[in-house]
């Protein structure tokens, strides 16, 4: 199960790569272009799964702004079995600092977004089993914020129709679930507790 699920991922970036790469198309106007998503992401943890990969939409000044759609790999843990997810990330980055000609640094980027996890035994609806209002949550969704930090690190021009960048992240999230359980009970519980941790990897074209 373990190998179908990373495998899955793998081919999900795989097929990513000649659509985001596409460099004769890079130049046009129009809607058909600009729906085409310039960057391949690779994240391991940070709330979405062990691994997760997908494509993302930059738009605004300097790509300041950026939508992320993610498919990860959850493994089984003490469940019966292996799960996957599903993430949709809206992230802002206010402004950039050039280290050197061909880093850029991003000291801020913050965003919420949205993950379900793809498996029968998580709800949106409270099951008639429990009493009205006993959960309060709907396990099958999560909302979430995230704070974090960027390096972009610029190619050679001989790569323009290729990737044009890598980029390495970080970043801390934490659920409307945690944010609620931690804080009536933060006496006994750790930051750690309330924050999970990313990282992550950008191939920009």
């Amino acid at each position: 199960m373990k190998y179908h699920a990373f495998k899955h991922i793998l081919l999900v970036t795989l097929l990513l790569l000649p659509l985001a790469g596409k460099c004769e198309d890079r130049d046009r106007k129009g809607f058909w272009s600009s729906i085409i998503p310039r960057t391949v992401v690779v994240q391991y943890a940070g709330n979405i799964g062990a691994v997760s990969a997908g494509a993302e939409w930059s738009y605004g000044k300097n790509g300041r702004w950026g939508t992320s759609l993610l498919f990860g790999y959850l493994p089984k843990h003490h469940s019966d079995c292996a799960k996957g997810t599903v993430t949709l990330k809206q992230r802002f980055t206010p402004f950039n600092i050039r280290v050197k000609e061909n880093i850029d640094f991003r000291p801020l980027e913050c965003g919420i977004f949205f993950n379900t996890i793809m498996n029968g035994e998580f709800w949106i609806t409270e099951p008639d089993k429990y009493p009205k209002g006993y959960y309060g949550f709907a396990t099958r969704v999560r909302s979430n914020i995230f704070i974090g930090q960027r390096f972009d690190f610029l190619l050679p021009a001989k790569y323009k129709c290729n990737i044009k960048s890598l980029s390495v992240y970080y970043e801390l999230s934490t659920s409307d679930f945690h944010i609620c359980s931690y804080f009536p009970n933060y006496k006994y519980l750790d930051l750690s507790d309330l924050f999970c941790l990313g990282v992550g990897m950008k191939m920009n074209f």
